[in-house]
């Protein structure tokens, strides 16, 4: 009365970790939205009640807001990153207020699509994603925007966080090392 698969983890195309199982149908356990209006969907919902834990057994749902970014900025040692995180800020904003100084972003508001932007570049940039890949990436989310906009978020993550940069690019010279010894 269950069905097993093998959870395969790997890199999503931002870099990002993500699961998969050829048996699930690129069932992403993890990444079940528990409040958002797809989530709502019939089919979604259904699939969510077959995962059932064990009878001495329970699921926890909790989310790690911003791990990915935090985590980098932390070993990066990128203190600006960190005490915006630390001060509660949203960071996607202030970051985007970076991009546009001046301009007025707020949360689902007045010139939320830099937010968006601030956003797609935090989580995606911190591993080093190539401009192409962070076009297809935001055009896929959010079609239309203005390749400038994208353009000129992409080039300000790193002039923004250069301890980021620095940190990717020293792992990256040691894994070639290790790799070509």
């Amino acid at each position: 009365d269950r069905i097993y698969f093998p959870l395969q983890y790997h890199g999503a195309r931002t870099g990002r970790l993500t699961a998969s199982g050829a048996d699930a149908g690129k069932v992403n356990v993890h990444s079940f939205p528990a409040r958002d209006a797809a989530f709502r969907s019939e089919l979604l919902r259904d699939v969510r009640a077959l995962l059932i834990a064990d009878d001495d057994e329970s699921w926890i749902s909790s989310d790690l807001s911003s791990i990915d970014p935090r985590v980098a900025a932390l070993l990066a040692g990128e203190t600006r990153l960190l005490r915006l995180f630390a001060s509660g800020t949203d960071v996607y904003v202030a970051f985007a207020s970076m991009v546009f100084p001046g301009v007025e972003i707020i949360k689902s508001g007045k010139n939320s699509h830099l937010r968006d932007l601030g956003k797609e570049a935090v989580i995606g940039l911190i591993y080093g994603m190539s401009l192409p890949t962070f076009i297809e990436t935001v055009l896929e989310k959010f079609p239309g925007t203005d390749l400038s906009l994208i353009e000129r978020v992409f080039y300000a993550f790193d002039r923004e966080f250069p301890m980021i940069k620095a940190f990717r690019e020293q792992l990256f010279r040691a894994f070639v090392e290790n790799v070509h010894g």
